[in-house]
């Protein structure tokens, strides 16, 4: 049987060499156009010093992440296939260098004023400035330094968002400062607890969702399809067991979906990591910190289930690291990996991504999973006097406007 079914695989290639051929020379030709347009694009890195008399509401930074959705750079076969070109990706970062907070964005330089302007648009008294890539001073040498990371995925199913601002009450206008509840304020004091020589570094990749297909064997997904698909499970559960309304976290949930279902989704990527300059002071137990360090936007990832249908019904969604620290613990056991060669090997290759903001094309393709731009509002917006972390750099005064009568 065995021997027969080899007779027929060879006789037969003249028909499936050919397809595997075409299959394997489009990918090359796909990440070498890439490659060669990547090559040849100029990024830059902005920083955005904040006062501390901030009071606007995250509802400001989702308007900047709206402003970012952009599909137009492939918006043909020439542009895509021939020149290279991609959906604009855009990185926002937050970093402790010796507990002392930044807030970064890294993205095409072509894109550089336009950012400037739409961030000064809603906040008019920070500082954006254009200052050099801290992360490319920085290499992993074993026994010289130390690190861990983890890349982070959704802990329950796509379609399902996390607790965002709105949720929180941040939206509401009437609430006073001191009263508010911001988790990026917990996200940002677990940031601050690293002591010299130390750092966290956290990167948040986007980039604008629109309905492809994954791969040349898969059809298209659209993720608004699924986000209904969802609702239409909590009503079908609903009326089996006929209540004649939804109970009050299942209209909380559909509230959230339904604002979801009108926002701008974006392809997102988010990791992070510990280092520290010296070998010899890294501290194990910051491992739980990076671990940890998303908790605040995510809801109890232990209420998810391997069904779908129950999975829908949990509530909202969260985080957690993906499977093996995201590539940072390549074994389970010290014996497996011989004289540390595959840690080492992972680490770099993680260093190498962070640098590279490589999040949705070689030479670092990862799945991503989507987010909306209020959602992204929620983790990363500047904060105003109720976040209190002690090492966060805030300008001293709000930015001066120039006069508009100045003689030119």
């Amino acid at each position: 049987m065995l021997a027969q079914a080899w007779g027929i695989f060879v006789l037969t290639y003249p028909f499936w060499l050919p397809i595997l051929l075409i299959a394997i020379f489009w990918q090359l030709w796909v990440n070498f156009v890439r490659t060669r347009w990547r090559t040849n694009t100029k990024f830059c890195v902005l920083e955005i010093r904040i006062p501390r008399d901030i009071f606007k509401s995250p509802r400001a930074m989702e308007v900047v992440f709206n402003s970012l959705y952009n599909t137009a750079d492939e918006s043909n076969f020439v542009y895509k296939y021939w020149k290279g070109q991609v959906r604009p990706w855009f990185s926002f970062e937050i970093v402790s260098d010796f507990g002392q907070l930044h807030f970064y964005i890294w993205a095409q330089e072509k894109h550089k004023n336009y950012i400037e302007s739409q961030i000064y648009a809603q906040y008019p008294e920070v500082e954006v400035r254009q200052v050099e890539d801290y992360s490319q001073n920085f290499a992993f040498i074993p026994k010289v330094n130390n690190l861990w990371g983890a890349r982070f995925e959704k802990a329950g199913p796509n379609p399902l968002p996390i607790p965002t601002y709105v949720d929180y009450g941040l939206d509401q206008s009437m609430v006073k400062e001191e009263q508010k509840i911001d988790p990026l304020a917990q996200l940002l004091e677990l940031m601050s607890v690293v002591l010299p020589g130390e750092h966290i570094w956290l990167q948040i990749g986007i980039q604008a969702h629109k309905k492809e297909r994954a791969d040349i064997w898969s059809k298209e997904t659209d993720w608004r399809e699924e986000i209904a698909s969802v609702r239409k499970q909590i009503f079908e559960q609903i009326k089996k067991e006929e209540r004649g309304r939804p109970s009050a976290s299942e209209t909380e949930l559909l509230e959230a979906l339904g604002r979801a279902y009108q926002k701008y989704p974006f392809n997102c990527v988010i990791r992070a990591f510990y280092w520290a300059e010296e070998a010899k002071n890294y501290r194990p137990p910051m491992i739980g910190t990076i671990v940890t360090l998303l908790r605040p936007f995510s809801y109890s990832a232990s209420v998810f289930s391997d069904s779908f249908k129950k999975d829908t019904l949990a509530g909202f969604n969260g985080f957690k690291p993906a499977k093996g620290g995201g590539g940072m613990a390549p074994s389970d056991y010290p014996w497996q990996d011989f004289l540390n060669i595959a840690g080492n090997r992972a680490r770099r290759r993680f260093v190498d991504a962070y640098k590279r903001r490589s999040f949705f094309h070689s030479p670092y393709k990862f799945k991503p999973f989507i987010m909306t731009s209020e959602e992204l509002a929620t983790m990363y917006h500047f904060p105003g006097a109720t976040v209190a972390a002690p090492k966060l750099a805030r300008i001293p005064s709000k930015r001066a406007q120039a006069p508009s009568n100045l003689p030119i």
